[in-house]
Order: C-alpha cells, then structure tokens, then sequence
C-alpha cells in the first residue's frame, strides 16, 4: 500500500463531469434507453459522492498501519521509505 499511489488512482476516477466517471457517463449520454442511462448516472453519481470520503479513510488506515508497526516492531523513523510486508503472524 502506497498513499500517494493510492491518491492517484483515486484522482483519476474523478467525478460526474471528470476523468473516469466523467468519460464513462459522456460516453453513453444518448447511447442507452432512458432507464439503464438513468441506472448509470445514478451509480456514478454515488461513486462520485463516495470517493470523496476515501481520503479521510485512507488517512486513518495509514495512522492505524503506522501505530500497528510502531507498536510490534521496532521501527526507527529514518529519512529513507520502508517497505513492511504484513503477513499472518504479525
């Protein structure tokens, strides 16, 4: 897990009017039957309205990550990005 990746990716799934969700919807705007292109502008609407929240989550899944190694390991904040496996027995 990488956050900054993480945001990335998140950025690039945008919102009703940009990138991925944006395409998408501009996409089948008087492609589908009225129905399914309603179906579909409301799902992207949702996870639009979704992702907006997943920065607050990723914040708290990398403190919690954080605290979980400081508390396990013995981890010595350095100027250099560690890569920590989790595993099973951890």
């Amino acid at each position: 897990l990488d956050a900054a990746r993480l945001r990335r990716q998140l950025a690039e799934i945008g919102d009703v009017q940009h990138a991925l969700i944006g395409d998408i919807l501009a996409e089948a705007a008087g492609k589908l039957p009225p129905k399914p292109e309603a179906s579909l502008t409301h799902f992207c609407n949702s996870l639009a309205q979704a992702a907006v929240h997943v920065p607050y989550h990723l914040d708290n899944l990398f403190r919690a990550l954080q605290a979980f190694i400081e508390a396990t390991t013995d981890a010595q904040p350095s100027e250099f990005a560690l890569t920590i496996r989790l595993t099973e027995t951890m």
